[in-house]
């Protein structure tokens, strides 16, 4: 009987075979057969060039057809499905982002995985088909890195968890702990980190003991529903002060030791696709560790 009945009834895994997405794909496989929800492989081709006599005429070398390409592929995706156990597989055509971020409103899956860059931009720590998809998907986002060689493939032990105790990050902590159960026979680990800025503590910026314990206090009274509903994992909650939040998760995160990084988005409009708010914005830019992203409920494509 899988531990995760709730949360995680379809995860899909965009890959282009790099070894980014192989991470992704090892991750996505994990969480799915946890949650026993159904896992699909999705991979977008993009046409080389569509003026095909052209191409025979001017370029020796052969140069596949789309039709090659999208054959390949589905042979490619069909061999990862067997490896995991088995998946669906999907092969569209386009450009990947648009392609991605359109097949995923229509099916909408409880999480999308992916890895934090491409093949074709692997010299960026978040490629742009991860930073689109974070920025404009309904759903919640995990961007990952290739394997660490300290850790058994697809393994999450610590999930640090960023929270300003709003329903977005009520939302964060329950996918948290699902991450964190993921892990097979080993036990995960969950901490959950609220940063408050220097106004609690007057001028010297620290609140008071008696301060910052009620403020420990309010955390755990707003996290134990969502814990105790949860799978049993290990959650240490923590507070502390500091001028950027962002930075202090992204602190916390290198110290601990963390895996993956869960932080909430804020839903409002810009002129930019999406604004996802400065914690966000360099908690996603900063992180080398996995990172999580979560939207508000309701939120639509196109906002965060």
């Amino acid at each position: 009987m899988p531990e995760m009945n709730q949360g995680l009834a379809h995860v899909v895994v965009a890959t282009d075979f790099s070894t980014c997405a192989d991470a992704a794909v090892r991750h996505g496989a994990r969480l799915a057969a946890k949650a026993g929800g159904r896992l699909t492989l999705l991979h977008v081709v993009t046409p080389i060039l569509h003026n095909r006599s052209w191409l025979d005429k001017h370029v020796s070398a052969q140069v596949p057809t789309t039709t090659q390409l999208v054959a390949e592929a589905e042979s490619r995706l069909r061999g990862i499905a067997d490896f995991v156990g088995g998946a669906k597989t999907v092969v569209l055509q386009g450009h990947v982002l648009s392609e991605l971020l359109r097949w995923c409103e229509a099916q909408r899956p409880d999480l999308i995985v992916l890895g934090a860059h491409s093949q074709i931009d692997a010299h960026r720590h978040l490629g742009y088909v991860a930073s689109g998809a974070m920025r404009q998907a309904h759903a919640p986002v995990l961007a990952v890195h290739p394997d660490r060689s300290d850790r058994p493939r697809g393994v999450i032990r610590r999930v640090l968890v960023g929270t300003d105790l709003s329903e977005t990050c009520r939302r964060g902590l329950r996918l948290g702990l699902l991450l964190a159960a993921g892990n097979g026979e080993e036990k995960g680990e969950v901490e959950l980190l609220h940063v408050y800025g220097p106004g609690l503590g007057g001028s010297t910026g620290r609140a008071a003991p008696e301060v910052e314990a009620q403020l420990l206090r309010d955390v755990e009274a707003w996290a134990r529903p969502v814990i105790e509903g949860g799978p049993k994992v290990d959650v240490t909650i923590a507070v502390g002060m500091a001028l950027r939040h962002g930075e202090a998760l992204l602190r916390h995160a290198e110290t601990t030791g963390a895996d993956v990084l869960v932080i909430g988005t804020q839903a409002h409009s810009s002129l930019r696709d999406v604004l996802f708010g400065s914690t966000a914005e360099s908690v996603v830019r900063g992180a080398r560790c996995a990172v999580l992203t979560v939207k508000p409920d309701g939120a639509k494509r196109g906002g965060v």
